[in-house]
């Protein structure tokens, strides 16, 4: 395990990528289903009881949804060190446009829930997965800026250009510098 963590370091270090998009896309449909389930359960829980087929196709749908959702705004390409509110309120946005299109499916279907509690569910729903959302992003953020910090030199670098004894001696003297070396 340990060793699997340091070659994850040193591929970031060396890449200066984090991983494929593809891989952030499934991470981000697989915590917005997780988040639907979340959701699904409060409600089962508290206010109705859910039929298992019910949450099924809800999840199923949910999961659907959300991919075309997110692949669209194309959320999974802005993730490391150029995360932004722009990038936040693209997500809000593919989570808002996933629960509309889930309020269109259950309309349309008319069987998931009455329609008391599916404007609650959506609404839940909307900010569970913003929330889970843009805590992942601040999660990968973290992980990549320590996992930089750990590979990393810490050594200062310092441009020397010339072609004079001056130079060559300031790079001798830099070079033999405890300080700087």
């Amino acid at each position: 395990m340990r060793r699997s963590i340091h070659e994850i370091c040193d591929n970031l270090a060396k890449r200066r990528k984090f991983v494929n998009y593809w891989a952030v896309l499934f991470a981000d449909v697989i915590l917005s289903v997780a988040s639907t389930y979340i959701m699904l359960s409060l409600i089962s829980g508290f206010i109705t009881n859910i039929p298992n087929i019910t949450a099924i196709s809800i999840l199923i749908s949910s999961a659907i949804v959300s991919f075309f959702a997110f692949y669209l705004l194309k959320i999974n390409k802005n993730i490391i060190r150029h995360a932004s509110i722009k990038s936040v309120s693209n997500i809000v946005t593919a989570v808002i446009i996933k629960e509309l299109l889930l309020l269109f499916i259950a309309i349309t279907i008319g069987s998931w829930f009455s329609a008391k509690y599916l404007y609650v569910c959506c609404f839940i729903d909307l900010l569970m997965t913003t929330m889970v959302l843009v805590g992942f992003r601040v999660m990968l953020i973290l992980v990549y800026d320590i996992a930089i910090a750990q590979v990393s030199s810490r050594k200062t670098r310092v441009l020397v250009y010339g072609t004079s004894d001056k130079s060559v001696a300031l790079k001798k003297r830099l070079h033999t510098s405890k300080h700087f070396h």
